[in-house]
């Protein structure tokens, strides 16, 4: 049996951090800030990434709720889920906002 030692807080931090924590999901992230509600082939064309790697990409920050997508189009279009975004934001800016005063204190 493991022990728990991380609490729900931490974990939260944590899976936030693991959401975006390759370049591809940056790089994805970014466009759709910078284009009005992209395709995936408008996302796999203009980032050169495999059609493969772009579904899986989307789907996994689809899936942790920082993008949403427009169904009811004829095309499937991605857009950022507003809300959720601003609420991992606050909490990354809490988690540095909190060490910071420990920041020079190092050795």
């Amino acid at each position: 049996m493991a022990l728990d030692i991380f609490n729900a807080r931490q974990k939260h931090i944590a899976d936030v951090f693991k959401s975006v924590a390759l370049p591809e999901k940056v790089a994805i992230l970014e466009y759709i800030f910078a284009t009005k509600d992209p395709t995936k082939y408008e996302i796999i064309h203009d980032l050169g990434l495999a059609p493969a790697e772009a579904s899986f990409y989307l789907n996994e920050l689809e899936d942790f709720g920082i993008i949403q997508t427009k169904e009811n189009l004829p095309v499937k279009r991605y857009c950022m889920n507003t809300g959720r975004w601003e609420d991992y934001q606050s909490l990354i800016n809490t988690f540095f906002d909190r060490h910071r005063t420990s920041l020079g204190k190092c050795c």
